[in-house]
C-alpha cells in the first residue's frame, strides 16, 4: 500500500535541479519564501512570484517568438535562484537582480520586437515606482543598449 506515496514523491518538481518551461515555474518563488520563512515584503513573493505570475497570465499579448523567449527567461531566473548554495531572505534580491541581467541577456529579450517589448513595459508599469525594479530594469536596458550597439 506504500508505493502510491512512493509515485507521489517521485513525481513531485525538484527545483533543485533544472526547472520545467511552464506556468509551474512560478512556484519555486513561493516555495523558497516559505522554505527560508521569509516576510511578506520579501523578493521571493513581492516580486519574483508576483511578476512571474503576472507573465504567465499575459502569455496571449505577446508573438509566439516572445512566448517562448519569456518562458525561457523565467525557467532561467528560477534555475540561478535553485542553484545558489547559500541563499537567504536578505541576499535573494541581489542575487536576482544579476540572474535578470544575464538571463535576458541569454534568452534574447534585447532582440525581441519593439511591440513585444512594449507590452511587456505596459505589464510592469505599476512596478516602476519600486527602487529594485528600477535598477533592474535599468540594467537589462543597459545590456539592451550594448548590444545594439555591437550589432550596428
Amino acid at each position: 500500500m506504500w508505493w502510491p506515496l512512493l509515485i507521489l514523491l517521485f513525481s513531485l518538481p525538484n527545483h533543485s535541479s533544472e526547472c520545467l518551461n511552464d506556468a509551474t515555474v512560478c512556484s519555486y518563488y513561493f516555495q523558497k519564501h516559505q522554505e527560508l520563512g521569509c516576510d511578506q515584503k520579501n523578493y521571493l513573493v513581492n516580486f519574483g512570484y508576483k511578476y512571474c505570475r503576472l507573465f504567465v497570465n499575459a502569455e496571449h499579448t505577446y508573438t509566439k517568438h516572445a512566448q517562448g523567449v519569456l518562458a525561457n527567461i523565467r525557467t532561467c531566473l528560477v534555475n540561478h535562484l535553485a542553484k545558489q548554495p547559500h541563499l537567504t531572505c536578505e541576499n535573494v534580491a541581489e542575487i536576482a537582480i544579476q540572474s535578470h541581467v544575464e538571463c535576458y541577456k541569454e534568452n534574447h529579450f534585447c532582440e525581441l520586437s519593439a511591440k513585444d517589448q512594449m507590452v511587456t513595459l505596459w505589464h510592469i508599469k505599476a512596478g516602476l515606482h519600486d527602487p529594485f525594479f528600477q535598477t533592474t530594469m535599468k540594467l537589462i536596458v543597459d545590456q539592451c543598449r550594448i548590444q545594439f550597439t555591437e550589432h550596428k
